[in-house]
């Protein structure tokens, strides 16, 4: 009899490449003869659901040479053909993705959504918003993981900031398995990064804890306490033909043990 397994899929920074990260994860099910059963993501979603009113001036640089940083809005906010191809058969749709907030988001859009529930943002409501503190669970079988996170970055970087409230919020959480941040923790780079993550971490003392924002190679960081933490690269291409290295891996959960690996295939 074949042990119960969740495959769950952690991608880096989005900003928009929705498109790309779903194709990517598609190939890796057939490939793998795998089904995945859900997909977390660490921030700069890319969500702009307006983006003729409201877009931070890096963003709005970005797309006018690249119309997929505006990927959300433009194919899967609503009913298309794109979002209809991955979501409109119940056989073979991709499973939800639960994000949390970036520095590059809509950040007013954001807070105007229910902001102590997970929420579906879009027509399929398999793109699932994350706010900070609050706790969204995985279930499959006898399994269960619990994930929070901590959407946006500290006062000292550009964009949409945490607050102390946030943070106090998370704290008060209670055996939490997995915790997204978008910024990583101080320490990765110099004079980067944020202690705030890092005592958070301490605290929560989580399996594992998944971060991204500075757009370097995937990668493991230093363990805090019993916690694997690692950083993904933004799924997209610096190079022509060549996927960012480390933007993806696969969490795999079973009864008697987790594994993370950042897959790094051709």
């Amino acid at each position: 009899m074949l042990e119960t397994q969740l495959k769950i899929a952690v991608l880096g920074d989005l900003h928009g490449h929705i498109d790309l990260a779903l194709s990517i994860l598609a190939k890796f099910e057939k490939e793998n003869n795998v089904k995945l059963d859900e997909i977390l993501q660490v921030g700069d979603f890319g969500y702009f659901p307006y983006p003729f009113l409201r877009l931070d001036r890096a963003t709005k640089r970005f797309a006018e040479k690249d119309p997929e940083e505006l990927g959300f809005s433009s194919k899967f906010l609503e009913r298309t053909e794109t979002s209809e191809r991955y979501f409109g058969d119940p056989e073979s749709e991709m499973p939800r993705t639960v994000f949390i907030a970036g520095n590059h988001e809509d950040g007013e859009a954001l807070s105007q959504l229910p902001q102590n529930t997970p929420t579906p943002v879009d027509f399929f409501r398999k793109f699932v918003f994350l706010p900070s503190g609050v706790v969204y669970e995985i279930e499959k079988g006898p399994l269960k993981i619990r994930v929070a996170g901590i959407g946006g970055v500290s006062e000292r970087e550009k964009g949409f900031n945490y607050t102390h409230s946030d943070l106090r919020k998370v704290r008060k959480l209670d055996k939490i398995d997995v915790l997204l941040t978008h910024e990583p923790p101080a320490g990765i780079l110099e004079g980067r990064g944020s202690e705030e993550i890092n005592e958070v971490l301490r605290h929560l003392n989580p399996d594992y804890h998944f971060c991204g924002h500075f757009h370097i190679d995937g990668q493991k960081l230093p363990e805090t306490g019993r916690t694997r933490s690692y950083i993904l690269n933004e799924v997209g291409f610096r190079k022509k033909h060549r996927l960012n290295k480390g933007c993806v891996g696969i969490l795999t959960v079973a009864e008697k043990e987790k594994k993370f690996e950042i897959l790094d295939e051709p």
